[in-house]
């Protein structure tokens, strides 16, 4: 039994509770577990997980993964050749005769007479689960397990459903509505729902690439407005003039020059430093960002009424 290490590595934004949710479970202790983190697509749920699993490794596990896609998902054992190859030479030296003959035809490694069947696959991988534990933890990843190969599916609910004292932990993800071939039997799963980034962690994700903070004011208008608001590596300040105007109201900045309320000269700046604030718009007049939109509007609604009515009239 080797001595585990703990290792920090740097957490992913906004989901500090998740990481460590997840990490507690992967300890000799609790091991065997099964972990499912389920959100919808988009949610990161693979980042989240490939983190914990690369910290895994980093903490002394044996770590053997797959991310199965629908295009392979009729491909018969693609997910178990997946598992096993980093580690297929030294497990196939520890595994019985049968067993290892077994895995040599169904991975392509040997020319039998005739296929093994499902049994004798999951008794081949539980006995190699059990080989490599027995010098380390073990991890297993499996990415979208909704889209694993039937075949490879069975042969890991046939080894999962028989841990008992390995210490081997079986770490998935799934997308929200899908089913799958591995999860449903198990009694043992310990699920995870993943949702969107709060707020709070949004505005810790708008971050330029000198690690500045973007006002709070700004981020907040990233997540509550419909305009985009950009920001480029040298500069925290925004590109679009809503963001713009926000940005200002959060810093103090103001124009360095504004018209005056008397016509078209420049205002002077005023005792303070601080140049005069800016003309207020009629009311009732649009900004020039409006009008423009709406102008567009009408000739699109135009050259479209023409087209119509050309098409009826031929």
């Amino acid at each position: 039994m080797i001595g585990l290490v703990a290792v920090a590595l740097p957490s992913i934004v906004g989901r500090e509770s998740e990481v460590s949710e997840l990490a507690s479970q992967l300890t000799p202790e609790r091991l065997p577990c099964v972990l499912l983190v389920e959100g919808e697509a988009g949610t990161g749920k693979t980042s989240l997980c490939a983190h914990v699993f690369d910290e895994a490794r980093e903490r002394g596990f044996t770590t053997l993964a797959t991310r199965p896609v629908a295009a392979e998902a009729d491909l018969a054992l693609a997910g178990l050749g997946d598992l096993l190859q980093p580690v297929l030479g030294a497990v196939l030296e520890q595994l019985p005769p049968p067993q290892a003959q077994a895995l040599r035809v169904a991975l392509l490694l040997e020319q039998g007479d005739e296929a093994a069947d499902a049994r004798m696959l999951g008794v081949a991988f539980l006995s190699a689960l059990r080989a490599l534990s027995d010098a380390q933890p073990v991890a297993l990843f499996v990415d979208d397990v909704h889209w694993l190969d039937a075949s490879s599916a069975a042969v890991l609910a046939f080894a999962a459903r028989r841990l008992e004292r390995e210490r081997v932990a079986l770490l998935c993800t799934r997308r929200t509505g899908h089913e799958d071939r591995v999860l449903g039997d198990l009694t043992r799963v310990r699920a995870l729902a993943l949702r969107g980034l709060s707020p709070g962690a949004l505005t810790d994700c708008c971050t330029t690439g000198s690690g500045s903070r973007c006002p709070a004011p700004a981020c907040a208008g990233c997540t509550s407005s419909r305009s985009e608001t950009r920001f480029t590596p040298s500069s925290s300040r925004p590109h679009t003039s809503a963001a713009r105007s926000r940005w200002n109201r959060a810093t103090g900045c103001r124009r360095r020059s504004t018209r005056s309320s008397g016509g078209g000269s420049r205002a002077s700046p005023s005792a303070s430093g601080r140049p005069s604030p800016p003309r207020p718009r009629s009311p009732g007049r649009p900004p020039r960002a409006w009008r423009a939109r709406r102008s567009s509007r009408r000739r699109s609604r135009r050259a479209w009424s023409r087209s119509a009515t050309a098409r009826s009239s031929s």
